[in-house]
């Protein structure tokens, strides 16, 4: 499993996992700076790991195969489960991003009473082909065939410093070299079929919330919401607040893609690193972070 890590440097009781779930494109290098910010804030007491995609990032380690939605949700559930076997008295800090969410509450189905505090960014967990980019992108992802094959010539014909030039363009010149280097990674066409495959799934298959296990655990999850992501609609933000008054609903500026946009990241963290807080350092979450932002 290519995954990216932060070991702990000193000894703590409990101990406590964080695992971050991207979004998809599922590359743990979008999120290494977020990895950073809290590893920043809250030092090196615990183990922080961001879990790749299966078939995102170095396809050849998996021979070129194409994954499903399922497929993910098991590929992570077995590294968890292998890592409770090995220390069954870990407790979990999730954090999930798009997408990840769902695979962070599939996890918190699975292993909820290992689950310290949940963490959903912009949370596609209910609904997605619903959503304004739903619609938008179905029908590439009805027929991504095509986009690979797109992406194939690309790859082949198109020298690697103009497809270099041409990714720096897209995300933007003051986009950090580490992003445009993530970025660069999805012209593969194997990697381009994982993310289109795993996203037509997730239209079929992201339909109605299981709202029986989020009341089960609302008191450990915080929300992260943007006005301005066309993946989770206001109508979507606003069943969450009132369904699940006992969790922590927030707020950042950015679009879906945070990491790609200025402050995107530190904001992201800040809200983050009140949550959790009270199981990375043995601190009480302030007045402040009972409010609704």
């Amino acid at each position: 499993m290519q995954s990216l890590v932060y070991y702990p440097l000193e000894r703590r009781e409990p101990k406590t996992l964080v695992v971050i779930v991207p979004g998809n494109p599922g590359v743990s290098f979008f999120y290494l700076p977020l990895m950073q910010e809290l590893v920043r804030r809250h030092g090196r007491r615990h183990e922080v790991r961001c879990l790749s995609h299966a078939g995102h990032f170095l396809p050849s380690r998996n021979k070129d195969q194409a994954f499903t939605l399922q497929e993910q949700l098991a590929h992570k559930a077995a590294y968890v489960q292998q890592r409770l076997q090995a220390e069954p008295t870990l407790q979990l800090v999730l954090i999930g991003h798009s997408i990840g969410s769902y695979v962070v509450l599939d996890m918190a189905r699975r292993f909820r009473h290992h689950i310290a505090k949940l963490v959903f960014m912009q949370p596609t967990i209910m609904h997605m082909a619903l959503s304004r980019k739903g619609k938008q992108m179905m029908p590439l992802f009805h027929h991504y065939e095509r986009a690979v094959a797109l992406v194939a010539a690309v790859e082949y014909l198109v020298p690697l410093s103009l497809r270099q030039w041409i990714v720096r363009r897209v995300v933007g010149g003051d986009t950090s070299e580490l992003l445009q280097l993530a970025s660069l990674s999805l012209v593969h066409a194997s990697v381009m079929r994982n993310v289109l495959k795993m996203a037509a799934n997730e239209m079929e298959e992201v339909t109605e919330l299981d709202g029986d296990l989020l009341a089960k655990v609302e008191q450990k999850v915080l929300f992260v919401y943007s006005p301005v992501d066309e993946w989770v609609p206001a109508e979507f933000v606003q069943e969450y607040q009132l369904r699940f008054p006992n969790a922590q609903h927030r707020v950042v500026p950015q679009a879906h893609a945070f990491m790609m946009e200025a402050n995107g990241t530190h904001d992201m963290a800040a809200h983050i690193s009140h949550w959790i807080a009270e199981v990375l350092d043995g601190k009480q979450p302030s007045e402040m972070d009972a409010v609704v932002a």
